[in-house]
């Protein structure tokens, strides 16, 4: 998954995140 500053999450991220939070954060940070 690639994010851009400013980037609204889309409904998928939303739930990707809630269903791998330390993967979020790890996304994050990149």
């Amino acid at each position: 998954m690639v994010r851009k500053k400013g980037y609204p999450p889309d409904r998928g991220d939303i739930v990707w995140l809630e269903f791998n939070p330390q993967a979020g954060r790890e996304q994050r940070g990149r």
